[in-house]
């Protein structure tokens, strides 16, 4: 339990660096921002976005997920390893506190377990509230097409982030 905690503390003193944004707009150009889904964490796998905007309404990302300790996701069949990169738009462009976003990415899973190997590509859409200083939530649902076994796979996440320079 000492172990996760630790981790925990780590992953949120990264993003309380609270010396780099103070109420600008979450979508201004060549803004980035990093976050992650804190029930992931602590759930035993290391999750991280980063995103950086090009323009007002176009952004690009990359997302990475790897599991570190337990075995919850493992009985669950989960991969190890996620790779997803791709590109958003943004409806709401110089909005200090909201941002409403749609995206397509492609990317790779890994697993000891051969049916989670291979590429996929995807669709997201989400919702993120600035709720003070460049901090804000995250919530958006994803449709990943899994190339190798042809199938569509739903989605939805809560991710927790801080935007900076």
């Amino acid at each position: 339990m000492k172990k996760y905690c630790i981790k925990l503390i780590l992953v949120l003193l990264l993003l309380s660096a609270d010396n780099f944004v103070f109420s600008q707009e979450l979508n201004s150009p060549e803004k980035m921002s990093l976050s992650t889904n804190v029930f992931k964490l602590v759930t035993g796998i290391l999750n991280f976005e980063v995103q950086y905007h090009l323009s007002s309404n176009v952004s690009v990302f990359v997302f990475n997920e790897i599991i570190m300790w337990g075995d919850m996701y493992k009985k669950h069949n989960h991969p190890d390893y996620v790779f997803r990169m791709g590109g958003r738009y943004h409806y709401l462009k110089n909005n200090a506190n909201h941002d409403i976003n749609t995206g397509l990415f492609g990317g790779f899973t890994y697993s000891k377990n051969e049916k989670f190997k291979g590429f996929n590509a995807g669709f997201d859409s989400g919702y993120r509230y600035n709720f003070g200083e460049g901090y804000f939530i995250y919530p958006r649902a994803l449709l990943t097409y899994e190339i190798k076994q042809t199938k569509l796979l739903p989605g939805i996440e809560c991710l927790l982030g801080k935007a900076f320079y």
